[in-house]
């Protein structure tokens, strides 16, 4: 009886720890789900940020590109567009084609050639053969660009002529790779005179392509509507390809409107990732491509560590929970004298969940020093492309100062005091701020502004439409009457375009080098004190004012600043690292704001020293979270949009400065950031 009696309560004690086992099992089963779950929702996150990322910035590139080759584009049909004028006023004669050449200021690097083709399809002449004598009349009927003019209706005007981009070739007078763009000329009666052959260098583009330092597999090309390509590198290097893939054929058919941009990511099996841009109105496209290797490089590197340190912290919770398993078996079918030992057990036990805890706080701080791991490749990834960018640009402004240079003194001259009056006022018209126009706008005021110009009796109104609107004119054409008017028109027109291009392009380039040199700062305030930098009496509302104008582009979107500055003296302090805490304070209240709101800059003097407060009136920071806002990495903004150590880096600058970092908020009121600092006169008082 006894022994039924033992191996019934023996049987009760087995089911007992099986279903204690089971239950420790499932609940292992739920904690790797949730953690491997997790992990694979940050990096399923992070890849599509990534990729993002990589699509926005190929966009922003492609769109640059597209518009300093529209500038060329633009000079060299203007040359074409002046044969036309010239041959259909009957006061042509073949050396214009040298002088024509040379006033687009890009000749001989960019512009190898410009010819006149007859109505036969033969050579008559060009800039470097201006009788015809070195290849004769050679037969170029039968080259796609001079045949799609002579083949198509000569029921048009000069004015409803379009510009044709002809594939690469090597011309047959000057014997070298170009590019053909070519335009029908017509006499007023739509005679068929000929056309006009503007061949442009490839390699201009392609040594342009060459400096944006992309990856091995990175592309650059200039395609045509026809998928033929006139200008690629790939790799860093001149890509011969003749043909366009199917992709960007493809996405260029797709395209509507003058000016498009698209980007694609292929998500059904990722390989590139690419974006392009209209050039203009013309029916060529900028494409730009990166590969996904490339750009998922980095996120490559975080998924593995990701996935070792989630591996490592199961197999320890396996071990864990195996132990565990083993005390409680040990324990169930342990008699009641082995009690010191169940103890000694349980404190085993006790020491290995201390043991979890503390690698949980390491996973927590690897987690955090992985964040900002990123967020310093993301800096400078982005870093990348600007600067390229601000390269490219800058060549491209060298080529247009020379233009000007060599035009400009002896075109000024030429002007009376009224007619240059109305030229510079074009200039700063130009170099007005503002709001983007989309295509179908943009239609609708150059056809407004052409029949004004066209019933006030001034000639060429739709191409001097189009320079107007492209120098910022959107209204009221005639104020410029006396310019337009002008035996000159179109030479003061472009060149006042030009001069207001320079202008704003240079002060474009100044901001974003800046802003370049503040994300850099940003990241030296974080990780380094700078012990060796001298304080020096600063002028508090020099570096506010700094940051406003910085942060310019989104107050302009629709939020109202309002100024108290009272009359406060000059204070001690690091002025960079002092703009670095406007720049946080300020960029998160026009982002609490989204942009849109009311923002107040107060200066004032208080306790021997001065309180500068930012408020905005967006939502307000919920009291639960108020004392969590300085912490590092603390942030309520989305995934990938804040890294959280904006106010961390502030707090420890004012610090630095021995001044206050102090916060107010209100649910649906707003937000108020003081900061107190000592005047330069108390900050000598306490250094004394």
């Amino acid at each position: 009886m006894k022994s039924y009696t033992r191996r019934l309560a023996s049987l009760t004690e087995d089911r007992a720890l099986l279903r204690f086992a089971s239950g420790v099992i499932a609940f292992l089963v739920v904690i790797f789900a949730l953690v491997w779950g997790g992990v694979a929702w940050v990096l399923q996150t992070k890849q599509v940020d990534a990729l993002e990322s990589e699509k926005q910035q190929n966009v922003n590139l492609a769109h640059t590109l597209a518009e300093q080759s529209l500038r060329v584009f633009q000079s060299v049909d203007q040359a074409t567009l002046r044969v036309n004028a010239a041959i259909a006023s009957g006061e042509f004669v073949n050396e214009d084609l040298v002088r024509f050449t040379r006033e687009t200021g890009l000749a001989d690097t960019i512009i190898t050639q410009l010819s006149y083709v007859g109505a036969d399809g033969r050579f008559i002449a060009s800039n470097i053969d201006l009788s015809g004598a070195k290849t004769g009349a050679v037969d170029l009927s039968e080259r796609e660009h001079v045949k799609v003019h002579l083949a198509s209706s000569t029921n048009e005007t000069a004015q409803q002529q379009v510009l044709f981009i002809g594939k690469s070739v090597v011309g047959k007078v000057s014997g070298k790779r170009t590019i053909q763009l070519s335009r029908k000329l017509l006499l007023p009666d739509g005679t068929v005179k000929g056309v006009v052959v503007a061949s442009i260098n490839p390699d201009y583009f392609e040594q342009t392509f060459k400096v944006l330092n992309l990856d091995t597999q990175g592309q650059v090309a200039i395609v045509g509507r026809d998928g033929a390509i006139r200008a690629a590198v790939k790799g860093g290097e001149s890509d011969d390809e003749k043909t366009a893939p199917d992709l960007w054929t493809h996405q260029i058919g797709s395209m509507t409107g003058a000016v498009t941009t698209r980007s694609l990511i292929d998500t059904g099996a990722p390989e590139a990732i690419f974006a392009v841009k209209q050039i203009g109105h013309y029916p060529v496209y900028l494409v730009v491509q990166t590969s996904v290797n490339q750009a998922l490089r980095d996120w490559h590197d975080m998924r593995a560590g990701a996935i070792g340190i989630t591996l490592l912290f199961s197999l320890a919770l396996l071990a864990a929970a195996f132990t565990y398993l083993l005390g409680i078996q040990k324990l169930a079918f342990a008699n009641k004298g082995l009690e010191e030992k169940v103890w000694a057990r349980t404190q085993a036990l006790s020491e290995t969940l201390e043991n979890l805890q503390s690698a949980q706080s390491q996973l927590i701080q690897s987690e955090k020093l992985a964040t900002l791991g990123q967020i310093v490749a993301n800096v400078a990834h982005e870093i990348n492309t600007p600067i390229g960018a601000v390269k490219s640009s800058g060549e491209s402004i060298a080529v247009a100062v020379g233009h000007v240079l060599a035009r400009f003194p002896a075109m000024l001259l030429s002007l009376d005091e009224t007619t240059r009056d109305v030229f510079f006022d074009l200039v700063a018209e130009h170099r007005q701020s503002l709001p983007a126009l989309s295509t179908r706008e943009e239609r609708q005021i150059q056809r407004t502004m052409s029949i004004t110009l066209e019933q006030a009796g001034i000639a060429e109104p739709q191409q001097k439409a189009d320079l107007l609107l492209a120098m910022r004119v959107r209204a009221e054409p005639l104020r410029y009457a006396g310019v337009l008017s002008h035996p000159r028109a179109m030479e003061i027109l472009d060149m006042a375009n030009q001069i207001g291009t320079i202008i704003g392009g240079t002060e474009n380039i100044n901001l974003a080098v800046e802003r370049v040199a503040k994300i850099i700062f940003a990241l030296k305030s974080f990780s380094h004190t700078d012990a060796s930098g001298e304080f020096q009496p600063v002028d508090l509302k020099v570096g506010m004012e700094t940051m406003l104008t910085i942060y310019s582009n989104q107050i302009k979107q629709g939020v109202e600043v309002t100024r108290e500055y009272g009359d406060v003296g000059p204070v001690e302090c690091l002025p960079d690292e002092l703009n670095q805490v406007w720049t946080n304070l300020i960029h998160n209240a026009l982002q609490a704001m989204n942009n849109q709101g009311k923002l107040l800059i107060a200066m004032q003097a208080q306790d021997q020293g001065v309180r500068v407060s930012i408020t905005d009136n967006g939502p307000g920071i919920p009291l639960d979270i108020q004392t969590r806002i300085f912490d590092p990495f603390f942030t309520t903004k989305p995934v990938g949009e804040g890294s959280g150590l904006g106010l961390d880096i502030a707090r420890k600058i004012v610090d630095k400065h021995h001044g206050r970092l102090e916060l107010h908020s209100e649910v649906g009121v707003g937000t108020t950031f003081s900061v107190w600092l000592p005047s330069a006169a108390a900050s000598t008082e306490v250094t004394l």
